[in-house]
């Protein structure tokens, strides 16, 4: 990909990131407000706005259709953050950190390292796996 692709594809991805970002801040902010343990609370949060982020990552950043396999490899990514996110809003938490502001912190952690797995792993050939894809989204 040249230079000017990719740094329209990073700036879709930080654009999708920030709507996401905003939908998981807003989730755990109402979530911890409700009286939820803050590392539960991100959790939740955290989940929530990945269903609407691996979508328009797919749809607009990577160009990408719908596989099992981009499916799997994604939400694997996610776990694998999810638990970063938890911990180090836990880790942040105790070390006398404000929630939100360790929720900012692991959020800043976790996009940079999601770009360049998104790109080298989740999404890696855009049509690779076409033998598996939805037939819906073809």
């Amino acid at each position: 990909m040249a230079r000017q692709g990719r740094l329209r594809q990073f700036t879709l991805f930080v654009v999708v990131g920030g709507v996401s970002a905003l939908i998981d801040l807003g989730l755990f902010e109402l979530i911890h407000w409700l009286g939820v343990f803050p590392a539960i609370a991100s959790g939740c949060s955290f989940l929530a706005s990945t269903l609407i982020n691996y979508w328009a990552n797919r749809q607009f950043v990577f160009n990408n259709v719908f596989t099992w396999g981009n499916f799997v490899r994604y939400f694997t990514l996610v776990a694998a953050n999810l638990v970063v996110s938890m911990l180090l809003v836990f880790a942040g938490t105790q070390l006398g950190i404000d929630a939100t502001l360790a929720k900012l912190a692991s959020m800043c952690v976790i996009v940079v390292v999601n770009y360049f797995l998104s790109r080298r792993w989740v999404f890696q050939n855009p049509r690779s796996d076409t033998a598996d894809a939805d037939p819906s989204e073809k």
